[in-house]
C-alpha cells in the first residue's frame, strides 16, 4: 500500500484531492501540512512513500525545498502538484529530484496513474511540458556523458526501455530478469550517471543523441517495449 502526505497552503486543496485518493484501496493518506515547516515535523515520524507537493510554498524556498526533503528524506519520493506550467519551474524541480511534475489541472485518473508510477520506481512529467524539459536539459553543461560508455550492454538496454517508458515490470519481462534485478541495475545506471532519478538518465542519454548511437550499433530497430510483449 502507498502511503501518502501532501504539502499545500490550500485547505480546500488538500483536504479535496486527500479525500479522493483516500477512497483508492491502493493509497493510504498518512498526514497533510499546510507550508514545509510543518511538513518536517511530521514527516520524520510518519515517512509516507511519496510527498506530493508544490513548487512554491508560503516561508519555503520554492525548489530549494525539494532538495531539503530529499536530503532529509531520501526514501521519500517528491511528486509535484502545481498550477505552474513555467519549463525553468519544471526543470529546476527535476534537477533537484522531484520524481514527478504534474498541474493541477489533470484529471483524478492521471493522478492516481502518476502516484502509482512514481511509487513504482518510474518518474513522470505532465506531457505538455515535455517538450520545454528537454530543451532545458539539452542546453545543461552535462557532466555524465563518459557515463554513459561505462554502461555495461544490459544496463543500456534497460536505459532504452526506460526512454520508450516501459515500467519495471515490463523491463523484467523482456529482460527475462526479474523485477528485483532491474531495479539494481536503475540504481547502478543513476550512479554512473550522476543522475538523481530516470528522468534525468533518459534525459541525458535521449538529448546527447546516446540511445539513438547504441540502437544503431546494436540494430535495435523498433520499439523494445512492443517487442517484449509480442514474445510469448
Amino acid at each position: 500500500m502507498v502511503q501518502i502526505f501532501m504539502i499545500d497552503s490550500s485547505a480546500l486543496s488538500r483536504h479535496g484531492l486527500l479525500s479522493a485518493l483516500g477512497e483508492c484501496p491502493e493509497f493510504r493518506v498518512v498526514g497533510d501540512a499546510a507550508n514545509v515547516s510543518e511538513a518536517f515535523i511530521k514527516l520524520g515520524e510518519l515517512q509516507p512513500d511519496i510527498v506530493i507537493t508544490d513548487v512554491f510554498m508560503p516561508g519555503g524556498g520554492g525548489v530549494d525545498d525539494i532538495t531539503r526533503l530529499r536530503q532529509a528524506f531520501p526514501n521519500i519520493k517528491v511528486l509535484i502538484f502545481t498550477v505552474s506550467n513555467n519549463k525553468d519551474d519544471v526543470f529546476k524541480s527535476i534537477m533537484a529530484g522531484a520524481c514527478g511534475y504534474m498541474m493541477k489541472t489533470a484529471e483524478l485518473t492521471e493522478v492516481i496513474e502518476s502516484i502509482q508510477l512514481v511509487a513504482s520506481g518510474n518518474a513522470i512529467v505532465f506531457p505538455l511540458m515535455t517538450a520545454g524539459l528537454l530543451t532545458q536539459l539539452k542546453n545543461t553543461n552535462w557532466q555524465s556523458i563518459n557515463g554513459f560508455k561505462s554502461l555495461s550492454p544490459n544496463e543500456k538496454e534497460t536505459l532504452v526501455l526506460v526512454a520508450q517508458g516501459a515500467t519495471n515490470r515490463e523491463i523484467a519481462k523482456h529482460c527475462q530478469v526479474s523485477e528485483t534485478m532491474v531495479k539494481a541495475r536503475l540504481t547502478r545506471i543513476l550512479d554512473k550517471l550522476n543522475a538523481k532519478n530516470r528522468t534525468q538518465a533518459v534525459a541525458l542519454a535521449t538529448t546527447r543523441g546516446l540511445l539513438d548511437s547504441y540502437n544503431q550499433n546494436n540494430e535495435m530497430k523498433g520499439d523494445l517495449r512492443q517487442q517484449a510483449f509480442s514474445q510469448p
